[in-house]
């Protein structure tokens, strides 16, 4: 008996200390992290996930759902359950009420038997970027040609004023679409070349006319420049379409 309860203790002492190795790990991490149960009841979190949601030590085992947040979202719990139910992570990008960017991924949390115990909420500030991208936008605004800003998989990212107005479309037809459904014949090889890469300096088009038909201006002879674009603060590669419309030009 002695031997056994020795055994036991011995257990109990390693287990404690693994579990304060872990408490030590979160704790010196920036990245606020909530870990959740598969009944999306909390299960522990990182100090820097007070900052976001109104968590206190007392909310172990509490739902999600009973935690208020300091975001700019309907509910978190509806993503975790997405998760959950369809095994696929997710990530977006949240605002606190404060105007505080985050970038929110949340992911199934497999066990050593990779069977599913739940969920990791993690949190990674990007206010920063999202700042640069505030100053990029503005700067690009003053540009009297046409300036489309696409991530590498020729997904439009952001468009400058000039463009909304000489192509006569607006942001919900033109943000996150792909730029083959905004006009097939922008979809050219020399684009789709520069996209892939776009983390060489060098990489570029210059001065190339092409002739495409858009939603809603028709048939139109642009001359197109692209350039990778660098932000040192980013790890994503973008690329840089600045459109002249010249089809005045080939009237005369």
């Amino acid at each position: 008996m002695v031997t056994v309860n020795t055994e036991h203790q011995k257990k109990i002492e390693e287990l404690s200390a693994s579990n304060d190795d872990m408490q030590n790990l979160l704790n010196s991490t920036t990245i606020a992290t909530v870990f959740l149960d598969d009944q999306l009841k909390i299960k522990r979190f990182t100090r820097d996930a007070t900052k976001i949601l109104n968590l206190i030590e007392g909310d172990i085992g509490r739902p999600l759902d009973h935690i208020t947040s300091k975001l700019k979202v309907d509910s978190l719990t509806a993503a975790a359950r997405e998760v959950l139910d369809k095994l696929l992570p997710v990530h977006r990008e949240v605002e606190t009420l404060a105007g505080r960017w985050y970038s929110l991924r949340i992911h199934p949390y497999r066990t050593m038997e990779n069977l599913i115990a739940g969920v990791v909420m993690s949190f990674v500030d990007i206010n920063e970027q999202k700042q640069l991208q505030e100053e990029q936008r503005k700067i690009i605004d003053t540009i009297r040609e046409s300036v489309l800003v696409l991530d590498t998989n020729m997904r439009v990212l952001s468009a400058n004023r000039a463009f909304y107005g000489i192509f006569q479309l607006g942001a919900a037809e033109t943000e996150g679409k792909q730029l083959v459904e905004i006009s097939k014949d922008l979809d050219f090889p020399q684009l789709r070349e520069l996209a892939k890469s776009a983390r060489k300096e060098e990489s570029r088009i210059e001065n190339l006319v092409l002739d495409c038909r858009l939603p809603k201006t028709g048939r139109r002879r642009l001359r197109l420049n692209g350039y990778p674009l660098h932000v040192a603060a980013t790890l994503s590669q973008k690329v840089l379409l600045i459109m002249e419309d010249i089809t005045a030009d080939k009237i005369k």
